[in-house]
């Protein structure tokens, strides 16, 4: 699922990068003494659109691979907590840190 996201998303984001890049060169080349005023306005601002979604899909791709390093850094934090007590309980230590008697105070820091 999560790949097929992330294809999405990447997918999406070329596209509105191509989208604004082809109406920047038309719009320079093709359509320069074509457009009235008003045609001139709406087609400068569909490029901008474009390149404004392409920045919002860039954001939350960045977003999602902030999410997804922390995902991994958290199991990989939390599987070598586990492999050192594997190995701590396998050579004959405590599994448990002591716990401090009911009767005797807490220790204070």
């Amino acid at each position: 699922m999560g790949d097929l996201t992330k294809k999405r998303r990447r997918r999406l984001g070329v596209f509105f990068l191509l989208a604004a890049l082809g109406m920047l060169v038309a719009g320079e080349t093709l359509f320069r003494d074509h457009f009235s005023k008003l045609g001139f306005v709406v087609y400068w601002l569909a490029c901008f659109a474009f390149t404004f979604l392409a920045m919002i899909v860039a954001w939350f791709d960045a977003l999602a691979i902030r999410q997804n390093s922390r995902a991994e850094q958290r199991e990989f934090l939390e599987e070598t907590f586990r492999e050192i007590e594997r190995k701590r309980h396998a050579a004959g230590g405590m599994a448990k840190p002591p716990t401090p008697r009911s009767g005797e105070p807490k220790q204070s820091k």
